[in-house]
């Protein structure tokens, strides 16, 4: 087996693999056969999974001949030996022979089947060159002040403390990394669906972040995005198409989705779009949340949560653990870094004497970004081994 396969593929496999061997095929015929009748039970991609390897000239493993028992002995005369003559075959009925023409697989299966094969280097292509448009959004600059600084997402935290960049970095650090471990990973076919997860994910949540920082700089800034910010919703949707291009071409068996890792999810989604209206700062007595202060960015976690919901329910409906996992991982790991700058910011601004005391706005978000996290990892882990075969 090069791959894991379901139930049913495995079964069918054995069932005509070892019933062909019984009736004096050739192992190479008989795996033939095998791989045909997967492939017609309505499996258009698990059907060449199983393969053969022969050195041997033959595959032959036994020579079954039928001889008929107690026949007589007969004393020929001793004459010109003549060759009988061949008897006709009986020709099969005529839904025998329609059945055997549906049997054969398609001329097209074989040609699909490579350009999968094909699809995958472009599909880790795309996500390496997402993954640099990224760190190059991330080193230019978002902005122009009208003192003529450039702002960027490294030079960006100073404003409110100082090392304040450390932490209005992370998220775009968690996106860089995210996507280049997802597309290392998607070379290793065991870690193909979660690797498609990844992908998507982060490219999800780069988008959105590129969309509402776009929004936050045209409505709060009063002045007009630079090449980092435009780069930053490319570059997302460039990983956002690789990893949705993965997983089309990555086929996962299907499992159940347990309603803990659901809980899980929609919990930790609720949390999250909750705490942009919870305060996460005081000032001078007057508290400050995310939606009113940043606005635009606010949406970000917002629209993070409900696509976090929407994919464990589709996941749920298609058995489609492993990329749902990977999808969640991907949101969780973005959201974590999102929501720590709403957190340590005030954080620092409170230890270094700043009058700014941090409330509990950040840390819920936080919370809700730790239980994505978690749902993601059980999704991604296989929870029932003996769903799976692997050969």
């Amino acid at each position: 087996m090069q791959f894991e396969v379901s139930d049913m593929a495995a079964i069918t496999l054995a069932t005509e693999f070892y019933g062909a061997l019984a009736d004096g095929y050739p192992i190479e015929a008989a795996m033939a056969e095998a791989r045909k009748a997967i492939f017609n039970a309505g499996n258009d991609t698990e059907w060449a999974t199983p393969v053969l390897y022969l050195r041997a000239t033959d595959g032959r493993l036994f020579d079954l001949q039928r001889t008929s028992e107690n026949t007589p002995d007969v004393v020929h005369a001793p004459v010109e030996p003549t060759r009988p003559e061949a008897l006709p075959l009986p020709l099969p009925p005529a839904a025998e022979v329609q059945e055997e023409r549906e049997a054969e697989p398609e001329p097209d299966a074989e040609t699909a089947v490579a350009a999968k094969r094909e699809a995958l280097p472009r599909a880790v292509a795309a996500g390496l060159v997402a993954a640099v448009g990224l760190a190059a959004a991330y080193l230019l600059p978002l902005y122009t002040k009208p003192s003529g600084e450039d702002v960027s997402w490294h030079s960006f935290g100073p404003i409110q403390a100082k090392y304040g960049s450390v932490f209005s970095s992370l998220e775009m650090l968690a996106l860089i990394a995210g996507t280049a471990l997802a597309a290392i990973l998607a070379t290793r076919p065991r870690w193909r669906p979660v690797a498609a997860g990844l992908l998507t994910g982060f490219g999800i949540a780069g988008t959105a972040k590129g969309a509402s920082t776009l929004w936050w700089i045209h409505g709060t800034v009063d002045t007009s995005p630079k090449a980092g910010a435009y780069l930053l919703v490319v570059a997302s949707i460039v990983a956002l198409a690789a990893g949705i291009h993965l997983a089309s071409v990555s086929p996962e068996p299907r499992a159940r989705v347990g309603m803990g890792s659901i809980a899980l999810a929609v919990f930790g989604a609720a949390l999250m779009a909750a705490a942009v209206r919870i305060p996460h700062r005081s000032q001078n007595g007057q508290a400050t949340w995310v939606l009113h202060k940043w606005h635009g960015l606010g949406y970000e976690a917002i629209a993070v949560a409900l696509i976090a919901v929407a994919v464990v329910i589709i996941a749920s409906r298609a058995g489609r653990t492993l990329f749902a996992g990977g999808v969640l991982l991907a949101l969780g790991a973005a959201a974590l870094g999102y929501w720590t700058w709403f957190a340590g910011v005030p954080t620092i601004q409170d230890v270094r004497g700043h009058g700014v005391q941090p409330l509990p706005g950040g840390f819920i978000g936080m919370a809700g970004a730790l239980l994505l996290l978690i749902a993601g990892r059980r999704l991604a882990t296989p929870l029932m081994p003996s769903r799976r075969h692997t050969g």
